[in-house]
């Protein structure tokens, strides 16, 4: 997994003033057929700039806590 890190003194992200952060999350399915690779180059030759990665598995609560505006809705799987 690539990982760039653009870091300015004390740890911290340096970002331009016109500058926005934007958190993607890559989905197991994906991970598995291991097309990571493929999907970061996309977000770059689109425009994006990747300034930090990170592999983690979430908990059922941080997933329902990202997904919280689907929760009781038909499509959306609470329970594993």
């Amino acid at each position: 997994m690539r990982c760039r890190v653009r870091l300015s003194q004390g740890g911290v992200a340096k970002l331009r003033r016109d500058s926005s952060l934007s958190l993607s999350i890559l989905k197991p399915d994906c991970l598995a057929r291991g097309l990571q690779d493929r999907v970061m180059s996309m977000m770059e030759s689109s425009g994006l700039t990747i300034v930090y990665t990170e592999r983690v598995m979430l908990s059922r609560m941080a997933i329902d806590s990202i997904y919280e505006r689907c929760l009781g809705r038909d499509f959306y799987i609470q329970q594993w």
